[in-house]
């Protein structure tokens, strides 16, 4: 064992050297005289605490064997404070009483289920609350609580660090505000309880109350929350720093009291925990009695089996415990993993009722050490949990069964499909309602990501994740899906190169490396792409077929292939195969959907827009078939087809936010009479505004708080006559295959095929 002090000089100096003495073991002032796996004493005032002093002490305590902080800091607001702290180390008697949980930041549903414990949550960690237990008697005090130095919020008021006598403490000047006599401390005393009132032996306090005095509103005043708990405490964990609030060490902290670990083995894997969870690096250390054990313990038993390797299978059974504290061979994990998560499995028990279940996973010497709590005890005949290197985003956990088709794999794909899709919105034929769908997208996302957050230190997590990616999945589908009818519903062959075309730069015209796959003759390129986005494409042009092709190039291009005739014996149906690869280095879905268009029609599908949606691996090549309606065919495409008149569609797309207030009741019926208007006439638009009549009432409304969509359709007139042979079918006509894949990626192919009579 070893004493280290700042100075050998002043009250606490001789405090030092005095306990020192006592233990006949060496005093230094510098840390790089202090072993590995030594006991260590820290004694000095709260003003002269070094934060890198402590630092260097976790690292020796929490880095090397034997695995437990086993350092003791000594300090007080006073030296004869600080030498009561260190003689209530050696005391025979453990105070008794209730455990007691303080979190604010909790549910009210959440429950203990201890009968010698009592949970205070959210608005019940009240001045009142705190006061009443601590009469009742106080074994131990676990709080996460917000605040500063100086006090921790409560419910209703202020857990505070002045004295409860300030008189008879000697301060210098210059005093606190509710210190010295006045007003402040007159308004603070209705809601205020002085944490030196607080009798527990026992106290953990997360939160920005720090041990040391030079941070926050705390610097130089030694009457902060810190300092005045260890007036009763024997052992108190806490942090020497400011540090989120993180409940679920509130949790962690009751059940390892409860399960009898010692201070230093609570301090050590608390400190695991604050880094595993990704919240802070070591924050914790120990002042008082780092080896006191816990008045009373409970049960800790339980069974452990373990399967697997990378993703290994922890079956707990046989469960009477507060905290599942277990081992897995390191060598069951690739040597250079360094985070590990743990999920809580479906076809396990779920005890413990609402309450979430917590872990902590670290490497430990030969093993990783795996530790599994909940707020209370634990009892259950078998658990099951999952432990892996990854996380929900990247692995999705056993077991887990494909929702609304979706599969694991395209779910881990959806975030990565998100943030590519969002760079193509510079494209025109990305509309509106696209665009709302991906943010709707992204905003399942943030969801997600926060819930990955979690995932570090919630073994339940995960299915909230899972929850939020489907959601963005969803979205995602729905984006496509909105695009699918916003370019490719209702268009002429050749109408998505227009749109991209007219909207972007375009590049030097190469000639292609491979040939037309149709005539095998050259294939002209004309790239295009966005001087101030990510994508870029290629259209293809074959001066035989014309367009072949229109793909990105921000990957390898990958290009649609369409195989097919028109010729042949009178079947029923007319088979058209589509060839292609998926680009991406992941697995994705895509949409297939077919145009097909003839030069008597030529801004109108002959045979609707049949689709097909297929699942793809990464880089996995295609090849599906249509079967195209000869019937339907006949139905629409004729010789002697002329147009039957044309007509009009108009969309109105108000600004609701002045609709509403401004047409109270009649909103919808003026966007209806609007849009009526403007099929009859759409020069009524051209002006600052439109008047229309409801129930016999002239209403003005301005141009500028609505959007106008204009939609002209030339209308044909059916075919009538006997029924026809494929002779009837002739002309050109263009084919085209869009795949639409998860990121909204369109990879187009088109063919020209011309149908004589035979």
């Amino acid at each position: 064992m070893v004493v280290i002090t700042s100075s050998e000089a002043g009250p606490f100096g001789s405090l030092a050297a005095e306990i020192a003495a006592e233990r006949d073991e060496r005093l230094v002032t510098q840390v790089n005289r202090i072993a590995p796996g030594e006991s260590i004493v820290y004694v000095d005032a709260p003003v002269d605490l070094s934060a890198e002093t402590l630092r260097q002490l976790q690292t020796l305590c929490m880095e090397h064997p034997p695995f437990r902080f086993d350092c003791s800091v000594i300090t007080g607001r006073t030296v004869e404070e600080a030498r009561a702290l260190y003689d209530r180390c050696h005391e025979s008697s453990i105070s008794s009483g209730t455990h007691h949980v303080a979190v604010r930041d909790l549910r009210r549903d959440v429950t203990l289920d201890d009968p010698e414990g009592e949970l205070l949550a959210h608005d019940a960690v009240t001045t009142d609350a705190l006061a009443a237990a601590n009469e009742a008697g106080m074994a131990s005090l676990s709080a996460v609580l917000h605040g500063t130095n100086m006090y921790s919020r409560l419910e209703d008021g202020l857990l505070v660090g002045a004295p409860s006598d300030h008189q008879a403490f000697d301060f210098e000047p210059p005093q606190p505000p509710f210190v010295c006599n006045g007003g402040a401390e007159l308004a603070l005393e209705e809601n205020a309880l002085r944490a030196d009132r607080l009798d527990a032996s026992q106290v953990f306090l997360n939160g920005c109350s720090s041990l040391m005095t030079d941070v926050n509103d705390g610097k130089d005043f030694p009457v902060h929350v810190v300092l005045s708990l260890l007036q009763s405490a024997r052992s108190f964990i806490g942090t020497y720093r400011i540090t989120e609030c993180m409940p679920h060490h509130g949790a962690l902290h009751y059940a390892l009291l409860r399960s009898g670990y010692t201070p230093a083995e609570r301090a050590y894997l608390l400190n695991q925990s604050a880094v595993t969870s990704g919240i802070d690096h070591y924050p914790y250390v120990i002042a008082g009695d780092p080896t006191v054990d816990p008045p009373t313990s409970l049960s800790t038993e339980y069974e452990v089996e373990v399967h697997g390797t990378e993703r290994c299978e922890l079956l707990i059974s046989d469960i009477d415990t507060s905290i599942i504290d277990t081992c897995i061979p390191a060598d069951r994990f690739s040597s250079n993993a360094n985070e590990f998560f743990v999920r809580r499995r479906a076809d396990g028990d779920f005890p413990n009722g609402p309450n979430d279940c917590y872990f902590t996973a670290f490497r430990e010497g030969d093993h990783i050490r795996v530790l599994i709590w909940s707020w209370g005890p634990f009892e259950s005949e078998s658990l099951k949990f999952t432990v892996s290197t990854s996380r929900t985003k990247d692995d999705l956990p056993v077991g887990f069964e494909p929702v609304e088709n979706w599969s694991g794999a395209d779910l881990t794909a959806v975030p990565r499909s998100v943030k590519e899709a969002e760079s193509i919105q510079w494209a025109s034929p990305v509309g509106k309602e696209t665009r709302k769908r991906l943010q709707e997208s992204r905003v399942a996302l943030r969801d997600a990501n926060a819930r990955l957050a979690a995932e570090r230190f919630n073994a339940d997590a995960f299915r909230d994740t899972v929850d939020a990616l489907l959601r963005a999945g969803d979205h995602l589908r729905n984006a496509r899906r909105q695009l699918l009818d916003e370019v490719l519903a209702d268009r002429a062959a050749n109408s998505l190169q227009a749109a991209y075309i007219d909207n972007v730069d375009t590049g030097h015209p190469d000639v292609a490396d491979s040939d037309c796959p149709y005539c095998g003759g050259p294939v002209f390129l004309r790239p295009t792409h966005d001087s101030f986005g990510e994508m870029s494409r290629e259209l293809g042009i074959c001066p035989n077929c014309s367009y072949a092709f229109d793909v990105p190039t921000n990957a390898e291009s990958c290009v649609p292939e369409l195989h097919g005739s028109f010729y042949g014996p009178e079947a029923e149906t007319i088979p058209i195969t589509v060839t292609f690869q998926n680009p991406l280095d992941r697995s994705t879905d895509a949409v297939v959907k077919l145009g097909i268009t003839h030069e008597s029609i030529p801004t109108n599908n002959v045979v609707g827009e049949p689709e097909i949606e297929v699942a793809l691996g990464p880089g996995e090549r295609h090849r599906l078939q249509f079967e195209i309606d000869r019937d339907q065919l006949m139905d629409t495409v004729t010789s002697a087809e002329s147009p039957n008149g044309g007509s009009r569609n108009v969309t109105i797309d108000p600004d609701w936010s002045y609709f509403g207030p401004q047409f109270r009741g009649n909103d919808a019926r003026v966007v209806e009479e609007l849009e009526t208007q403007g099929a009859a006439d759409p020069d009524i638009f051209d002006g600052e505004e439109v008047t229309v009549e409801i129930d016999g009432e002239t209403i003005t409304v301005p141009c500028d708080t609505f959007e106008v969509t204009i939609e002209e359709k030339q209308d044909y007139a059916e075919a009538s006559g006997p029924v026809r042979s494929t002779a009837d079918l002739d002309g050109h006509y263009v084919v085209e295959a869009h795949v639409v894949l998860q990121n909204l990626e369109i990879l187009s192919g088109m063919r020209t095929l011309y149908l004589r009579p035979t």
